[in-house]
């Protein structure tokens, strides 16, 4: 009964992530991402991946270049 709802969450946090990239805490996306942000972003994908629920991989993809960078 949840699914719909559970959809359209996923939906909002894709459309936060800031272009090729993680998040911030703006929405619409401010153009710089947060390490923290973009964790918590990332869980809540990896917990909907899990439960069935489409997820985009150029978050998964944008979040690792954001930590690849901050941590070169």
């Amino acid at each position: 009964s949840l699914r719909d709802a559970a959809e359209r969450a996923v939906r909002h946090v894709e459309a936060a992530r800031n272009p090729y990239s993680g998040w911030r805490y703006a929405f619409p996306p401010a153009g710089e991402s947060d390490s923290h942000v973009t964790g918590l972003a990332v869980e809540a994908l990896a917990a909907a991946a899990e439960a069935g629920i489409a997820v985009d991989p150029q978050a998964a993809q944008g979040a690792l270049a954001l930590l690849e960078e901050r941590t070169d």
